[in-house]
Parts: structure tokens; C-alpha cells; sequence
């Protein structure tokens, strides 16, 4: 499943605690929990796992507008679409294909000035972003 959520003791989701975005193609991963007013971003890819805290000021509303127009825009756009964190701790790039097929630049980033940078892509189908648009609004709400 492209998009999960963490589960409680019961095995129940907790919604807005997390959410998951996996790659349609191979074993990459952006997950982004809650996490001292902000949130922490996990990247994981094959042979690589990076983690930095993401700090947000006024909660994470530009994030979910982010993936909203994504998601409203499910059949391709021209050019990037991006988001980045108040701080640049988190960066997101987005280009579609036109045939359903997203490509989603992700860059970490720790420290300031920075101390180590991770940047890695997420493959995505068009139809996982009305399920990621929704997990972001929960997350960000």
C-alpha cells in the first residue's frame, strides 16, 4: 500500500500521528511523524536512511496544499511543483509525465549551515495522490 499510517497498540491507525509515501517502483520511502511542534522526515532508500527534524511555524498548511494541487492535478502538469520547509530542513520537487507517472524529488537536509544533504526520488502513479493529498491533510490538520 502507497500510502500507510502508523498504528496504535490495537493495531488502529492514530490518525494525523504519521504518514508513509512509498516509491511504485523499488524499496524508497518518505515518512514524516510528528515530532516537538514540527515533525521528523525519514528518507529510505536501498542502501541509504536518513532523518532530519523538520520545524514548521503556523503547522504544516502550505505541505497540504502541496499535495492537494498535486492530487487536483492527477493528470500531468508542465513543469516542477515544489514545497520547502521554513528552514529548508525538507524540500520536495515534483514532475509528472502526462501518462500517470510522477517523479518526486526528495532532499533532507541537516544543520545550518548545513552539515550533511540527502536527496533521493520517489516513483509515483497518479492515482496514489488523492490517497497521499487526504494522509497530508490528516497530518497537517
Amino acid at each position: 500500500m502507497p500510502v500507510n499510517q502508523r498504528l496504535d497498540e490495537q493495531g488502529s491507525p492514530r490518525d494525523g500521528e504519521s504518514f508513509e509515501i512509498r516509491s511504485s517502483e523499488r524499496g524508497t520511502r518518505l515518512l514524516l511523524r510528528r515530532y516537538r511542534g514540527g515533525f521528523v522526515a525519514e528518507f529510505d532508500a536501498p542502501g541509504l536512511s536518513s532523518a532530519t527534524q523538520v520545524y514548521v511555524l503556523g503547522g504544516c498548511d502550505c505541505l497540504n496544499r502541496f499535495w492537494r494541487d498535486l492530487a487536483e492535478n492527477w493528470r500531468g502538469w508542465e513543469g516542477t511543483r515544489s514545497w520547502r520547509s521554513l528552514e529548508g530542513d525538507l524540500e520536495l520537487s515534483a514532475t509528472s509525465d502526462r501518462l500517470g507517472h510522477v517523479a518526486l524529488e526528495v532532499r533532507l537536509m541537516e544543520g545550518a549551515p548545513f552539515q550533511w544533504r540527502v536527496q533521493g526520488k520517489i516513483s509515483l502513479e497518479a492515482g496514489q495522490l488523492g490517497r497521499i493529498a487526504a494522509a497530508a491533510r490528516t497530518f497537517c490538520a
